[in-house]
């Protein structure tokens, strides 16, 4: 199975965890942020390394995640990787210009 990497914003936790509970029951290992990283490592490293570790980057799309910088820089670095990137609508939202090029 594909590993992959889920980049949300915090926001939508509640949904994301749900996503991730029905990806995980399919047999696809998920990496997300706030379980990846452990305890007093660098943080902008570890994301790093997870991005280029996983097979595919999942983009849940939102009017939060839209809105992070975090979110757009962990784009840019899966389009630099050769990352398949996957966008998951849940809600429908314009994509921004600052994503359209990935």
């Amino acid at each position: 199975m594909s590993k992959i990497f889920i980049s949300y914003s915090r926001t939508d936790k509640s949904i994301v965890d749900e996503f991730i509970k029905q990806l995980e029951a399919s047999g696809h290992p998920v990496w997300v942020d706030r379980e990846g990283i452990r305890g007093g490592e660098q943080w902008r490293k570890e994301i790093v390394e997870a991005i280029e570790q996983n097979d595919v980057f999942l983009l849940v799309l939102s009017h939060n995640s839209i809105k992070s910088d975090q979110v757009r820089t962990e784009v840019d670095l899966a389009k630099e990787s050769h990352k398949r990137i996957i966008p998951v609508d849940i809600q429908r939202v314009e994509i921004p210009t600052s994503m359209k090029y990935q």
